[in-house]
């Protein structure tokens, strides 16, 4: 929801639920308090979602999940290589995509942004205006989709190699285990 539409629900000039971010249920209507609780709720919601994209940052651009594997399991370099390349670029689209969303979530707040055409069903809806806007601007925007989309096949396929290649239990970040396995 945008702040433009949350403002015509308060002027109830408009009383369809919106299909964006929030869907009021029970038919109430949106009164200072409520908004301000919605517009808290994206304003959260964007935090989160950069938490989480610094949080794939740091695992793209350390060693931290090295200490995870194990490495005996790892005999020829190819193995090695195809394990680090796809953990660290599939970090990388994990992080561009948690980014994206939290770019959306804070655009949200700014203003309205309409699709194309005002007589979609989409009109009103934050996920696939923003879409839009990324599709229709230029190629770059779609390039930048086929790039994460890409990043985050090579993270399912590193996830997926995990189940074999990771240390289980896994160890505590000191990489010392608290007991010894009989």
């Amino acid at each position: 929801m945008t702040i433009a539409s949350a403002n015509k629900l308060e002027d109830k000039e408009w009383n369809e639920s919106p299909q964006g971010a929030f869907v009021l249920l029970g038919g109430f209507d949106a009164s200072g308090f409520v908004l301000a609780v919605m517009l808290l709720c994206l304003v959260l919601f964007g935090l989160a979602f950069t938490i989480a994209a610094i949080t794939q940052i740091q695992n793209f651009a350390t060693r931290k999940w090295h200490f995870e594997i194990n490495w005996k399991k790892i005999r020829h370099p190819a193995e090695r290589w195809f394990v680090l390349v796809t953990g660290h670029v599939g970090f990388f689209g994990r992080a561009c995509s948690f980014a994206f969303v939290a770019v959306l979530m804070f655009k949200a707040l700014a203003k309205d942004t309409p699709s194309q055409d005002p007589d979609t069903p989409q009109q009103n809806n934050l996920i696939a205006n923003g879409l839009n806007q990324l599709i229709d601007t230029n190629t770059t925007g779609v390039a930048a989709m086929m790039v994460i989309g890409s990043c985050l096949l090579l993270y399912g396929v590193f996830a997926t190699s995990m189940a074999y290649y990771r240390r289980f239990p896994t160890p505590p970040p000191s990489g010392q285990p608290r007991y010894l396995p009989r």
